[in-house]
């Protein structure tokens, strides 16, 4: 007759090892990270530009900004060059070529063309809306405003 010392363990045989319950758990944990798996495939999808460049020969190329600048008196300047304008009138030609120039340099380098507008208090409301037009002539639209 044999002595057991627990139940399942025999002296002559050694322990048992169940491993039903093993498999089980290892099919629950299987099925568990598939579906996990699945869930995250959504967020893939979305389209996400992170800053930096690529290294690819696509990759964007940084063109700077353009500082456009209107005194009191109704002078533009650009970059901290003074542009032929004259102050009574609407036409603002030499900014527009420059914008234009500016645009398709930045076109060509796969970068978006950036125009940023400091205006003086004191000048006429006319001439920012003049500045802002050559801008939209030249296909610039990203456009931003600097307080003095």
């Amino acid at each position: 007759m044999r002595a057991k010392y627990f139940a399942g363990i025999d002296r002559e045989q050694g322990p048992k090892l169940e491993i039903a319950s093993l498999i089980d758990m290892s099919f629950l944990m299987l099925v568990f990270f598939m579906v996990a798996a699945t869930l995250q495939r959504e967020e893939a999808d979305l389209p996400v530009r992170m800053p930096g460049g690529s290294g690819g020969p696509d990759a964007a190329v940084h063109v700077e900004r353009m500082l456009i600048a209107i005194d009191g008196g109704g002078s533009v300047t650009l970059n901290g060059q003074p542009l032929l304008t004259r102050p009574g009138t609407h036409i603002v030609a030499e900014l527009s070529t420059r914008l234009r120039r500016y645009e398709s340099v930045a076109r060509v380098a796969n970068a978006d063309p950036t125009v940023v507008i400091q205006c003086a208090d004191a000048a006429a409301e006319q001439r920012f809306i003049d500045v802002l037009s050559a801008c939209r002539r030249a296909g610039i639209e990203q456009i931003s405003l600097l307080d003095d």
